[in-house]
């Protein structure tokens, strides 16, 4: 029987660092990531500083949990209503400090892509849902099972409340994985000036 989303612990603030350092390791080799910032070495040892921003955003107006405080993998969404962040929460979120350490082209030209995302989501569904920004399980533990849980606890608790659930992605692998839990591709696009794909899946109870 699945877990109900209560026995999977919850982040705090306190766990930021550490989930954005698991997002560095899991997204490594995140096709947007690469087209964004293109050198590996920063991409491996600087980025969590961009994964803290977003993961403080989504912590405070969002839900994050995890199988446990170790974080073998961390799944995290936020109501349609906080999806995006206001340049007040940015400055706030440490977006001052990402562009210290990634500078300032990285952070413009992500900003121009992640822009070109919320244009088509905010045109493909304009009710109130849930939108499940991250999910990334430890490289170490993949395949066990772990992101399954989450998204089945996930998935229930959105059942409950009769909410839809958007997620977009850039890897063509990642459709059918989110096909098994029962989304349903709705939108494909090219985000403009680099060779990438954006494919945006829809859940409904």
């Amino acid at each position: 029987m699945p877990k109900e989303l209560s026995e999977f612990y919850k982040l705090s603030k306190s766990d930021v660092k550490y989930a954005s350092e698991l997002f560095e390791r899991v997204f490594l080799n995140w096709s947007l990531a690469v087209a964004i910032e293109p050198n590996e070495e920063i991409r491996r040892t600087r980025w969590h500083y961009f994964y803290a921003l977003s993961i403080r955003h989504l912590i405070k107006y969002g839900e994050a949990y995890a199988p446990s405080p170790k974080m073998e993998g961390v799944a995290i969404w936020v109501h349609s209503d906080y999806y995006e962040m206001s340049t007040w929460q940015l400055i706030k979120y440490g977006a001052l400090k990402a562009i210290l350490k990634l500078g300032v082209k990285s952070l413009k030209r992500g900003d121009f892509l992640f822009d070109h995302s919320t244009r088509v989501n905010t045109k493909l569904i304009e009710e109130p849902h849930y939108h499940l920004v991250w999910l990334g399980v430890d490289p170490e533990l993949q395949k066990k099972g772990i992101g399954s849980e989450l998204m089945h606890a996930i998935l229930n608790t959105f059942s409950k409340e009769n909410m839809k659930c958007l997620l977009d992605t850039q890897e063509k692998q990642n459709i059918d994985y989110y096909r098994r839990f029962g989304f349903k591709l709705i939108n494909e696009s090219q985000f403009p000036d680099v060779d990438v794909m954006h494919w945006v899946m829809l859940w409904e109870p």
